[in-house]
């Protein structure tokens, strides 16, 4: 599976960050691919708009929480550990895992595309999991 197109197709359909990394990554993931696209919903610009933790970072939360974790609430702290991992990896890439922060290169970059950020989160997802 070509995750990259896979997240590209999602973004050009006007999917937000979130739901477009989530998706990326159905195939390994025991969950429906609209229910993915539901539970990412919210996090478009942020959480509910308000441009706080980038929705490309919450995707790969969501994939991570989906594919690793479990339901004994002893392996929260190893969840968190391993997903400060994959957020510290996209803030030395990008310089911010905040919304608004990040969106201010669409003010200084004419053409600049929150893709970007979200082909980033896909890729230290994917390198997370192979």
């Amino acid at each position: 599976m070509d995750r990259i197109a896979v997240a590209r197709k999602m973004m050009s359909k006007r999917y937000n960050c979130a739901q477009a990394v989530a998706v990326a990554f159905s195939d390994l993931i025991e969950t429906d691919k609209s229910d993915l696209i539901k539970l990412a919903a919210p996090f478009g610009k942020g959480f509910g708009g308000k441009e706080n933790l980038c929705g490309a970072v919450c995707g790969m939360g969501f994939v991570f929480g989906l594919i690793y974790a479990d339901t004994n609430p002893e392996n929260k702290r190893w969840v968190l550990e391993e997903t400060a991992k994959l957020a510290d990896a996209f803030y030395r890439k990008y310089g911010s895992l905040t919304c608004s922060e990040l969106l201010k290169r669409k003010e200084s970059e004419p053409g600049f595309s929150c893709v970007e950020y979200v082909i980033g989160a896909v890729e230290i997802m994917s390198n997370r999991i192979e």
